[in-house]
């Protein structure tokens, strides 16, 4: 299926950070996008590929993540509606990881010539993406964070704060209940941690009455706990953050 961009999720969130002008946004809604639907569990995109196109997650969340020879996989981040998942094809051919669909996703698919006409002829397109690099750089300096000093209780803490934030972004009724369409397997592959261990720590977090799950939807009775359990501060998702 083909269809208009529009203003849809990646303009809103262009918008958000920086202000863009009427050309600008004329200028995005020229994009003509097909879509594609991937079931949760599939590739979006696979490490080594050479993308034809420029992939904007629409709907759903999808991780990028890289595969050891043993097996074992590591999510590095987090794609939420209105993420470029492969910006870096605008500079580099082969794509260097993995971007798979952690719950049913829907991405549209824009020719690579367009967007980057779009990048090269409008400066607050540009500065719009760059500011967007700038926060995917702090996010992942986060996730190192959580990886390598914070505990796994402060590390899945922060996680899920974390998604929040994103998800309340791009759905302004995300108040204190989401689906996160993480698996206990998925959080694990994101903290480092093992499907064990992260039981353990949702089991004290519902335990201590401040979150809780049904029928895979995160539901945050205390967010303020959650927060101080996480030392959660969204200054760094900038113009994304919402507390």
């Amino acid at each position: 299926m083909v269809g208009k961009l529009s203003l849809t999720s990646l303009s809103l969130k262009l918008k958000r950070l920086n202000e863009l002008g009427k050309d600008e946004l004329s200028a995005l809604e020229t994009i003509n996008m097909a879509t594609r639907v991937v079931s949760r569990g599939d590739d979006i995109l696979r490490e080594g590929s050479h993308p034809a196109s420029i992939f904007i997650l629409m709907k759903g969340i999808a991780c990028r993540y890289k595969v050891l020879p043993h097996g074992e996989r590591q999510i590095t981040s987090l794609c939420t509606p209105g993420d470029i998942c492969n910006l870096q094809t605008l500079m580099f051919d082969e794509l260097d990881h993995n971007i798979g669909a952690l719950s049913e996703c829907v991405v549209g698919l824009a020719a690579t010539e367009r967007v980057g006409l779009l990048v090269r002829s409008f400066a607050g397109i540009r500065t719009a993406l760059v500011k967007d690099a700038v926060i995917e750089a702090a996010m992942a300096r986060e996730w190192i964070l959580n990886v390598g000093r914070r505990s796994s209780y402060e590390a899945v803490a922060h996680l899920l704060c974390e998604i929040f934030a994103r998800l309340s972004n791009v759905d302004s009724d995300c108040r204190s209940e989401y689906s996160t369409g993480l698996t206990q397997a998925n959080i694990a592959d994101c903290i480092g941690i093992s499907n064990v261990h992260v039981n353990r720590v949702l089991k004290k977090m519902a335990k201590g009455g401040f979150i809780s799950f049904e029928r895979g939807n995160l539901i945050v009775h205390d967010w303020g706990v959650l927060q101080d359990a996480a030392g959660f501060n969204p200054a760094y998702l900038r113009p994304c953050a919402k507390a």
